[in-house]
């Protein structure tokens, strides 16, 4: 699945069902509905969630707040850490790099075969464990594929924020993703 760490700063629900004990809070979530409640706690995996301090929270919350008493749309902020996890980046370039490690030792070297071979997999082991840093990682994977998670991460956040059954189809998402570096407005 996607890794994808959500704040949710509104619940799409009108200005005047967000007032009372949970916009006092700061986090207009919890005592919206228990519907939307439940599709926040299916988006944002448990651990991964994104904190912000109480006041950039509140100017946030005050600027969608501004927003909405101008027009009809129900918007939500989605901020997510990475829209995947490329696990597989390191996995390829390790191999890569371990394909070509026994060349040098067989031209250069008399050791046996089975040093060689040891050789290789020590190469690979250490590769994939620089490889797989959380910023070389992402850095090792094409942008067109960082761009392609990220889209397909906001898409499925919009599908399951419920943005698409929102009163008169008004659901505006702004979902940012910062490992990519990607941001869209989906409405």
């Amino acid at each position: 699945g996607v890794q994808t760490c959500a704040l949710p700063i509104s619940t799409g629900f009108p200005p005047a069902a967000r007032h009372g004990a949970a916009a006092v809070a700061g986090f207009r979530v919890a005592e919206a509905s228990p519907a939307a409640a439940a599709r926040l706690a299916a988006a944002a995996p448990r651990g991964l969630v994104m904190h912000l301090s109480r006041e950039d929270h509140a100017r946030i919350s005050e600027a969608i707040h501004a927003a909405e008493t101008k027009t009809s749309g129900e918007i939500v902020c989605v901020l997510a850490r990475a829209s995947a996890d490329y696990a597989s980046a390191p996995v390829i370039w390790a191999a890569l790099i371990t394909l070509t490690s026994p060349w040098p030792l067989i031209a250069f070297t008399h050791w046996p075969v089975q040093w060689i071979f040891a050789t290789q997999l020590a190469v690979f082991a250490l590769a994939f464990g620089l490889l797989s840093m959380g910023d070389i990682r992402i850095a090792l994977t094409p942008r067109a594929i960082r761009r392609m998670h990220a889209h397909r991460a906001a898409m499925e956040q919009f599908a399951v924020r419920g943005m698409t059954r929102t009163s008169g189809r008004t659901g505006v998402m702004i979902f940012v993703s910062l490992a990519e570096r990607y941001a869209r407005v989906c409405a």
